[in-house]
């Protein structure tokens, strides 16, 4: 035995003990000879020794076998690096046509394609595996332009190898084999098989090495999924390339690395570090409980490699390359002992990639904090603690404990070996996305804010008054509509918490008298029914009875009249006048004016800017506008005061109304309002109702809590997600509100909280069959008879008659969603009304039409 073998049989052993390393096999290519040494085990629990003949998964070692198969292509006149990949694969898709239209089979070799690249599909291990794969990258998105960012990609080797498929007709493991591996007389497994001579990886649980039982996906195989070898022959064919003339331009630098500390660039396929005297090629590699490491001196014909399966690699690698290989390489960075004085908060913010999430926040000491929050099931299993980070130079971060990784800032992308590019904070959006979105959408002004663990940020566009053209401010008031009921149901708990009413007594037993058209359903009417929209009466009953303190009194005594339209309990009916009838508790009960209470107990509490009755409107006030002959203009009418419970008078700004929502949700006092009471007829997207606010889940198991609201001219949305700590509104005074609510969610609450709406309900392609004699004939609505009738190709006519107002009658199309719901034909405001059919009355007949409000069959 030579003294390099004595030396590496006797060292390998020693590291493995001192870092905790499972097994490995490391060898080294010197005068042309391979000498090799093994150590530990293939499996703790079998304890099995790992010899030379032991094969471990290489990983991404595989793309420099990729990448030398393709230079065979080019070298026999098969194929131009230069040329766009579509070339060869005129279906390859990415999510940006343009982009996938331009990417080249450099591009791929060097990482500068620019699209995401941790993409790891499952598609078998069959012979269309690859083409199954790339198939899949169709909705690939693209994180830089074609040829402008280095950034690691994973997927692009699979492009290759499905490149190499292409051009030689075979399956690439095949060609992997007959062109390699046979030539060269390797032993390789290209797929994960379990054997006697097979390492099997291990990952640390409790503390413990275990060995892997799912190495999840293994479908990319070119980019490294299962290749396995040994160190022998991973060195052989190292050996190939120094001695193939052919293959010397794949280590020709073609694209300079980020600085971080390295010196390194990039050939096809090989990665180029700059030593003190010299350069190393190499690669190196991870699998789940694999690592692997190869470092190559072309000038010396020098190459060393390290293959193990489980534990931390690297150091062992540092603790042998330098003796075998003779080359001195450049110390790696460490923390400035005096740090470098840069703004570390131009690093602030989030950065997104396919694979993580990377968050930079302020810590001590001048530091910076970055967690990597995995946004992938594979990258989820990865564990990357939080670590601090202080400055190297002006772009770029260390970390201060070992291992000192480095990142690199490249304009507005984070650099960690991949690319992640920085995400708008919500207030960076809202600032510049808010006026473009008013423009888009023809909206005269709003205000947006947003509630984020705690802290509020809020941004002002347009105008208050399109005559006037005074600019929105923070600071502007807008009315919020019906999202007062959460305010008039607050104070409502508020009762109930001191132990002044019980939601389940009759109302009269605080207002005696109360009184509806049908005496008996006045006589058990409850404030949790009021509370839930299941009182049954009438519910748009908008009595102007004066701005005085006895309004509510005046508007209780009209209320005699009002029509029942279904038993109290019964039916989910939204209802304005059961909000007054609420607003007239509070007040009997606190012994002052409703909205005396309201300010009293909430606003000046809260010290919030808030306007209760129109002469507290100020100057700086917002106007509602309306769309007349197709323009939008100033609304003059005032809304009746007496119906202000309900949602007709209270304003504030979307500071304000956010400031009443963390108090929500600082206390436990309100938590009851969150419980759900009654399950909504289903309009497309479910839905609940609590004691106030509205309920709705999410596909990811939070549940949202939403209100919004409607006066002349004016729309407001609120929606909190209390696990999150989260919350935004949007207050607009004209124009069409609602797609940009749907894209401050999308924004908001889909970033902070991976929360996303549900889409609007279309007509099916295949409509359910309406059962015509049980749903035609005659409802009535509180302003409106609703006459349904048969029309052609199964669908139903639905012409709305006014009966107090000469207006044109309003006709619709409908067709079957569901065995109870109707969905128009024609889609109004961006989506398509849906017409829920309630209840059966002896005939078997729909009794009630349901989209909100209710229609009764006469």
């Amino acid at each position: 035995m030579n003294t390099t073998a004595a030396w590496l049989n006797r060292r390998l052993p020693e590291l493995l003990a001192e870092h905790g390393v499972v097994g490995a096999q490391a060898a080294v290519l010197t005068d042309g000879e391979i000498i090799e040494a093994s150590a530990g085990v293939l499996n703790v629990e079998t304890g099995a020794p790992v010899t030379a003949d032991s094969t471990f998964q290489i990983a991404s070692i595989t793309k420099i076998w990729t990448a030398t198969l393709v230079q065979e292509l080019v070298n026999g006149g098969l194929l131009d690096l230069d040329r766009p990949v579509r070339d060869v694969l005129p279906d390859f898709r990415l999510a940006d046509e343009r982009a996938a239209g331009r990417v080249t089979p450099r591009q791929l070799l060097t990482h500068t394609a620019g699209f995401d690249g941790d993409l790891f599909f499952d598609t078998g291990t069959g012979d269309d595996a690859l083409e199954k794969f790339v198939a899949l990258l169709a909705d690939a998105q693209q994180v830089s332009p074609p040829g402008e960012l280095w950034s690691y990609c994973n997927s692009g080797f699979s492009v290759l190898g499905r490149i190499v498929e292409v051009l030689r007709g075979k399956p690439f493991n095949t060609v992997l084999r007959e062109r390699l591996a046979v030539p060269l007389g390797l032993t390789v497994e290209t797929t994960i098989v379990p054997g006697p001579h097979m390492a099997d990886g291990h990952v640390r649980e409790d503390d413990v090495m275990k060995p892997v039982t799912d190495y999840g996906p293994v479908s990319d195989f070119p980019a490294g999924a299962s290749l396995a070898t040994s160190a022998r022959d991973l060195l052989a064919f190292v050996r190939m390339h120094l001695g193939t003339p052919g293959l010397a331009a794949m280590r020709e630098p073609q694209v300079q690395l980020p600085d971080v500390g390295e010196h390194s660039s990039w050939g096809l396929g090989w990665k180029l570090v700059d030593a003190v005297d010299t350069t190393v090629i190499g690669h190196n590699g991870g699998n789940k409980g694999f690592e692997s490491n190869l470092c190559v001196v072309p000038e010396t014909g020098v190459a060393v490699a390290l293959l193990t399966n489980g534990g931390p690699a690297l150091p062992v690698f540092g603790g042998i390359f330098e003796h075998l290989s003779g080359v001195r390489m450049r110390p790696r960075p460490v923390p400035p002992a005096v740090p470098v004085p840069v703004d570390l908060l131009r690093f602030a913010g989030v950065y997104r990639n396919v694979g993580y999430d990377v968050h930079v926040t302020p810590a001590d000491e001048g530091r910076v904090q970055v967690r990597f929050e995995g946004r992938t099931e594979v990258t989820k299993a990865v564990a990357r603690p939080a670590r601090e980070f202080t400055a190297l130079h002006d772009n770029a971060l260390i970390a201060v404990d070992e291992p000192h990784t480095v990142l690199a800032l490249i304009g507005r992308w984070l650099y960690f070996g991949q690319n992640a590019e920085r995400v708008e904070s919500p207030a960076e959006w809202l600032t510049r996305r808010l006026p473009e979105l008013l423009e888009e959408r023809g909206v005269v002004g709003a205000q947006v804010a947003v509630l984020y663990n705690g802290e509020i940020v809020d941004v002002a566009a347009g105008v208050r008054n399109n005559v006037t053209n005074e600019p929105v401010t923070s600071d502007t008031l807008f009315q919020i509509g019906s999202v007062t009921k959460i305010w008039t149901a607050t104070l409502v708990q508020e009762l109930v918490n001191d132990g002044l009413l019980d939601l389940d007594r009759p109302v009269r037993d605080v207002l005696p008298e109360f009184r509806l058209a049908d005496e008996e359903a006045a006589r058990v009417i409850t404030p949790r029914q009021l509370l839930c929209h299941t009182a049954g009466f009438e519910g748009d009953l908008f009595h102007d009875t004066g701005n005085g303190d006895d309004m509510l009194v005046k508007y209780l005594e009209r209320m005699a009249d009002a029509e029942q339209i279904a038993p109290p309990g019964e039916l989910y009916m939204y209802s304005n006048s059961g909000y007054v009838v609420l607003g007239r508790i509070v007040e009997v009960l606190r012994g002052k004016p409703f909205n005396t209470v309201l300010r009293e107990r909430l606003i000046d509490r809260l010290g919030l800017q808030a306007a209760t009755r129109h002469a507290e409107y100020p100057d700086w006030s917002a106007s509602g506008h309306l769309r007349e002959d197709g323009v939008l203009k100033p609304v003059e009418e005032k809304t009746p005061e007496a119906v202000a419970p309900a949602g007709s008078m209270l304003a504030m700004n979307a500071r304000g109304l956010l400031t009443f929502v963390r108090m929500h949700l600082d206390t436990t006092e309100f938590d009851a309002m969150r419980e759900s009471q009654v399950v909504q007829p289903d309009l497309g997207f479910g839905g609940r109702q609590g004691l106030g606010w509205l309920l709705h889940d999410y596909d990811n198991g939070l549940t949202g809590l939403w209100h919004d609201g409607q006066t002349p001219g004016f729309r407001a949305y609120l929606q909190v997600i209390p696990e999150a700590g989260l919350a935004f509104t949007v207050l607009t005074n004209g124009g069409a509100a609602q797609p940009i609510v749907r894209a401050v969610h999308a924004k908001v609450l889909g970033e902070l909280a991976n929360a996303t709406l549900h889409e609007f309900p279309e007509p099916p392609a295949v409509p359910v069959p309406i059962d015509i004699d049980k749903v035609t004939g005659v409802y009535r609505a509180q302003r409106a008879d609703i006459h349904v009738t048969a029309s052609e190709h199964g669908r139903v006519r639905l012409r709305a008659v006014a009966r107090d107002v000469e207006v044109p009658d309003v006709v619709e199309e409908y067709t079957g969603l569901r065995a109870d719901a109707l969905i128009a034909v024609e889609a109004e405001n961006g989506h398509h009304s849906v017409i829920v059919l309630c209840g059966r009355d002896e005939q078997g007949r729909v009794k009630w039409l349901h989209w909100g409000r209710v229609a009764v069959r006469i």
